[in-house]
């Protein structure tokens, strides 16, 4: 504990991060959270259980979150079993890209004497229960996987750790569905862990950074616009165009193009931007609620 005292106060890349994960930390109800405490963190822990995993040694998982980026903060499930341990927690910082509407955040860990198989299934359908009951956030899946590879079951999710974190192995891995979400980048080991430190840096860029708007114009049906082109529709000599076409297809496309052009003149368009990251739900109404609620937070009220 004195060594991620000591990371923090010294090393503004971990002091500044939004989580820190940990796992294999032998922690048990034996360790008060007083004991663990880190000033500017929340803390998240799921203990090793010996009853549950018949080991005696090992195991244990655990989020310290960013206070600065995230209070609200809801543990969803602790796992503890034979094949392996997790925890998940949902976060929903103060500024997040519009699309997520939360992070849910895993921290595995996989035993290297465990069924794989076994392990990997029941990550698996916990991740895809996830899924299904939050469909707008964006789960990342971080932990000591030893010799797992979480995308034999989950092929839509992608490894992100490109750097070997015990020796020449890549052992603990970080998933997202999102590509090139992150980048990895090794740092000294902590204590006398024999895995190195992974920094992630983010590199994913927001739908509304990525994407050009859409450019869209629509027409405003009015009252007065409906009588105007009413009004022109009466005064047309139809008869015209009846003796002009030589046919019904050419008659079609006279009286259709007439009809547009009377629309163009007669009815207003209104020009609008529509972003990539734009929800369908999210109408204008809602839009000057989310500003005025901006507004008062910004002003304190």
């Amino acid at each position: 504990m004195v060594e991620l005292h000591l990371l923090t106060r010294t090393n503004k890349d971990f002091s500044t991060s939004a989580a820190l994960c940990f796992t294999e930390t032998w922690l048990s109800k034996a360790i008060p959270d007083r004991a663990l405490h880190l000033p500017g963190f929340q803390l998240f822990r799921a203990n090793h259980i010996t009853e549950l995993t018949g080991k005696t040694r090992g195991g244990g998982t655990c989020f310290y979150i960013n206070e600065n980026w995230c209070t609200d903060v809801t543990t969803l499930k602790r796992m503890c079993c034979p094949n392996l341990e997790a925890l998940f927690i949902n976060c929903k910082p103060f500024y997040s890209p519009q699309e997520f509407s939360s992070f849910i955040l895993v921290s595995v860990y996989i035993s290297p004497n465990v069924s794989l198989n076994t392990a990997l299934q029941q990550l698996a359908d916990q991740i895809t229960d996830m899924e299904q009951q939050y469909p707008d956030s964006v789960i990342i899946i971080l932990g000591d996987f030893n010799k797992a590879n979480l995308t034999r079951e989950l092929p839509k999710y992608k490894q992100h750790i490109t750097c070997p974190t015990r020796d020449r192995n890549i052992l603990d891995h970080c998933y997202t569905t999102i590509k090139d979400a992150y980048r990895s980048v090794p740092r000294a080991s902590l204590g006398l862990s024999d895995h190195c430190l992974i920094h992630l840096l983010p590199t994913y860029r927001e739908k509304l950074k990525s994407a050009k708007p859409v450019v869209r114009t629509v027409k405003r049906w009015t009252n007065e616009a409906e009588l105007e082109l009413q009004a022109c529709f009466d005064c047309t000599d139809w008869s015209v165009s009846e003796a002009a076409a030589t046919d019904l297809d050419e008659l079609t496309d006279t009286v259709t193009s007439y009809i547009s052009f009377c629309e163009d003149m007669c009815i207003p368009t209104r020009t609008y931007l529509t972003f990539n990251n734009n929800k369908p739900w999210f109408t204008a109404e809602l839009r000057q609620l989310r500003k005025a609620e901006d507004d008062a937070n910004r002003v304190g009220g």
